[in-house]
C-alpha cells in the first residue's frame, strides 16, 4: 500500500491521484457524479475519521486523475492515518472505492 508524506500543517502540495479499478486499470471517470476522500485513524470507525468524504476534482476523466486541495485542519495531527477515495457514479450514486493507502503526517519545527 502506497504512503504519503505529509509535514504537520502544510497544505502543500496538492493530494495528485490515478484512480483505478481492481484490476488497476485507469477508472474512466467521465460519469462520476462526484470522488470524495475519506481520512481516519482507524478505518474500521468512521466516526473517527479526519477527513470524511471531502470533494476532489476531476483534472483527467479519462485516465482516473482527480486532485484533493489540502484544507484548514486536514494535515494538523501527526499520525499514520488510513486513506479512501470512493467514486460515486450515475444518479443513484452508486460506489466504487478506487483507492486506498497510507497518509502519514509527522511533526514540523514551524507553525503553519
Amino acid at each position: 500500500m502506497q504512503t504519503i508524506t505529509m509535514y504537520q500543517g502544510d497544505l502543500l502540495p496538492n493530494l495528485e491521484v490515478e484512480l483505478a479499478d481492481r484490476s488497476n486499470i485507469p477508472l474512466n471517470l467521465t460519469g462520476a457524479a462526484s470522488i470524495k476522500l475519506f481520512m481516519g485513524l482507524d478505518a474500521g470507525d468512521p466516526t473517527q475519521n479526519k477527513i470524511d468524504g471531502a470533494l476532489l476534482t476531476v483534472t483527467d476523466a479519462a485516465t482516473g486523475k482527480a486532485v484533493y486541495e489540502w484544507q484548514a485542519g486536514d494535515t494538523d495531527t501527526p499520525g499514520e492515518y488510513s486513506a479512501e477515495i470512493v467514486v460515486y457514479f450515475g444518479q443513484a450514486n452508486k460506489p466504487q472505492t478506487a483507492g486506498q493507502f497510507t497518509i502519514r503526517i509527522i511533526d514540523s519545527l514551524h507553525q503553519a
